[in-house]
């Protein structure tokens, strides 16, 4: 089975040694609030990935992530993107004019 159909509701896989485009365990129908990919190998375009709609937490840092912020990024109170190849604008939002 992959794990691209399962619908969970938190996943972390960080601090591993994992490589590779973990996208299929993102997606806009998926009700996943909590995501930890950070310090793996991850290769794969960010911009190209649907996040789930109650997304609130999004740590995918220490990867090699390239590409652009996806639509819907600006409603995630905690991210972390850190240390990857990423490019483009920083979306304004909701959650950037907060205090």
């Amino acid at each position: 089975m992959s794990l691209g159909r399962i619908n969970f509701s938190s996943i972390s896989l960080s601090h591993n040694k994992f490589e590779g485009d973990p996208s299929m365990l993102f997606g806009s129908t998926k009700v996943t609030a909590r995501i930890d990919f950070s310090w793996n190998s991850f290769v794969f375009d960010f911009g190209k990935v649907e996040l789930p709609k109650i997304t609130s937490m999004l740590d995918v840092s220490h990867n090699k992530i390239y590409g652009s912020l996806p639509a819907g990024i600006e409603n995630v109170m905690l991210l972390n993107v850190s240390y990857n190849r990423l490019c483009g604008e920083i979306p304004k939002g909701d959650n950037a004019n907060r205090s």
